[in-house]
């Protein structure tokens, strides 16, 4: 998981990685290459987060997608790597796991990505698509409305 929110960024960098729905499908499939199972992009005014499951571990997803972030962006790549946090592994189901619930949050209980989650979570399971950390996250997402 590579993203950035409240905490690492100011709001004028986190205006401009945020994502407008419409344009998240082709973000997405510019990201996914063979071995990926599974891409979710979370975009609010306070947060952009990429998520993207392997099925093997390869370092240079990271800097495909911190890349990504600063051609979408228009941000400099070593001035924006400075707001950017990478997580990997059970620390960044961890992390989703606070953010679909909302602690994580500029406002604690947050709906913004609570919904986020709840909508591609029902539009995966609608393809059968969604893996573990994917369903343990709607899970909690749906627990703590």
């Amino acid at each position: 998981m590579v993203g950035t929110n409240h905490e690492h960024a100011p709001i004028e960098t986190r205006e401009r990685l945020w994502c407008h729905p419409e344009i998240l499908p082709s973000r997405l499939k510019s990201l996914v290459h063979d071995g990926t199972r599974e891409a979710v992009i979370l975009s609010t005014c306070n947060r952009t987060e990429i998520y993207i499951l392997t099925t093997t571990a390869d370092s240079k997803i990271v800097t495909e997608i911190q890349t990504a972030l600063s051609r979408w962006s228009g941000i400099e790549f070593t001035e924006l790597e400075r707001s950017l946090y990478v997580l990997t592994g059970e620390d960044a189901v961890r992390h989703l796991v606070s953010v679909a619930t909302g602690l994580d949050s500029l406002a604690v209980g947050e709906q913004q990505v609570q919904d986020q989650v709840t909508s591609l979570a029902s539009r995966k399971q609608s393809r059968n698509e969604r893996t573990l950390p994917f369903r343990t996250v709607q899970t909690c997402g749906q627990s703590s409305e």
